[in-house]
């Protein structure tokens, strides 16, 4: 099989939308969607790939996998960012249930940036009253100045939204 040389791509299974794309103590990290037992997503986890210079990867375990009752269905989108020598991975968790599904934002940390624990407070913020729990998700985290900020994407009576908070 042929593979691309520019494009990251997984040593095997699906993958889909990036997560996170930060440099860290001189290492740059792409995190991806990724079911590494899978061609199709079954068991959505975040894959993780690392760099020196951009060009040449290496694949690392996988970041986020499955395995808390509020990311049973998968560990979907979401961002790293870089707090106190530590780096966060904020994504949306979900659940399958008969009358829809459940998403909620949660959090993980790393002090090595390969390793990572998830939040023993998860879920760190859920839909907010009004807001259906089945469309809320991929939190995208950044710092402006002294304040943090997270968007979420929403719906509300099938029109799209954008929720911003700040911490």
């Amino acid at each position: 099989m042929n593979k691309p040389i520019y494009h990251i791509t997984p040593e095997k299974g699906w993958m889909n939308d990036p997560n996170g794309l930060v440099e860290y103590n001189g290492v740059y990290h792409v995190f991806y969607q990724a079911d590494p037992e899978h061609l199709i997503n079954e068991n959505i986890g975040w894959g993780h790939k690392i760099s020196s210079d951009l060009l040449h990867w290496e694949e690392c375990q996988p970041a986020l996998l499955p395995d808390q009752s509020y990311d049973r269905d998968g560990c979907f989108t979401g961002s790293a960012v870089i707090k106190d020598d530590k780096m966060y991975l904020l994504y949306t968790g979900h659940v399958n249930q008969e009358s829809g599904y459940i998403e909620t934002q949660n959090l993980a940390v790393s002090k090595d940036g390969i390793h990572f624990e998830k939040y023993e407070g998860n879920p760190v913020l859920t839909a907010p009253e009004g807001i259906p729990t089945d469309m809320f998700r991929d939190p995208k985290v950044w710092k402006h100045e002294d304040t943090y900020y997270m968007v979420c994407g929403a719906s509300r009576n099938n029109r799209g939204m954008a929720l911003l908070y700040r911490s």
